[in-house]
């Protein structure tokens, strides 16, 4: 959890550095290697675009894959939204209330910037 929340806190970072990703990824991870994500589930990241203000957030959703099934057949999703950094701020926040137990959910409200 204290990984989480550092993670969760890089968000609100400004400026967001532009030589290291702020991202958080979880899913399927290596028993012989804890570092080694082998099948990811979900991946949240951040980085800094050429607008001022503005940052660009890629979210990917997977569904487990069936070991009986195809890979190729695996249900995913992928979406990347702009951003003003007080939407990731705010994002942030309710991010951390979550892993500290605070909310059941983080809405994350995208809209022009």
């Amino acid at each position: 959890r204290t990984d989480l929340r550092e993670r969760a806190r890089a968000f609100s970072k400004y400026p967001l550095a532009s030589d290291a990703a702020v991202e958080i990824a979880g899913g399927y991870w290596s028993k012989a290697d804890p570092a080694v994500l082998l099948q990811e589930l979900l991946y949240i990241g951040v980085s800094s675009t050429t607008a001022r203000g503005v940052v660009a957030m890629k979210i990917r959703l997977s569904v487990p894959k069936d070991d009986a099934n195809n890979a190729e057949a695996q249900a995913s999703v992928s979406v990347e939204l702009t951003l003003g950094y007080q939407q990731l701020v705010t994002f942030s926040e309710n991010l951390l209330a979550l892993v500290g137990g605070n909310t059941q959910e983080v809405v994350l409200e995208a809209g022009h910037t």
